[in-house]
């Protein structure tokens, strides 16, 4: 009988623990919320698997707010500041001021001018 080798986490499952650790879930519930088993999330945890599908990616884009090709590759933009700052950068003038307006309750610092 051959002995299981140990392998350590692949980028792929440190990122997923990423996911799982900042959102606070059980790995069990993160994996039943994107429909796989939670023995599917193990092994790419531990680096048994190193690779997910593409619409699995975007699901956890979709419900996590990670974005697709971060998750897939580790391609920047996985950090949620950055993504943020990507989108709010993209807004036209008017949802910016609402956006900002929004930030500025948030720590209270700021106020904005209309």
């Amino acid at each position: 009988m051959g002995k299981k080798r140990a392998t350590a986490p692949s980028g792929l499952g440190k990122r997923i623990q990423r996911i799982v650790d900042e959102k606070g879930i059980l790995k069990k519930d993160f994996a039943v919320s994107i429909g796989v088993s939670p023995n599917y999330i193990y092994q790419i945890i531990a680096g048994r698997r190193d690779s997910i599908s593409e619409p699995l990616a975007k699901l956890i884009e979709t419900l996590y707010g990670y974005p697709s090709g971060w998750v897939l590759h580790g391609e920047a933009g996985g950090d949620a500041l950055e993504e943020a700052i990507r989108k709010l950068k993209s807004l036209d003038a008017d949802n910016a001021r609402r956006a900002a307006a929004f930030i500025a309750q948030l720590d209270g610092s700021e106020k904005t001018k209309e």
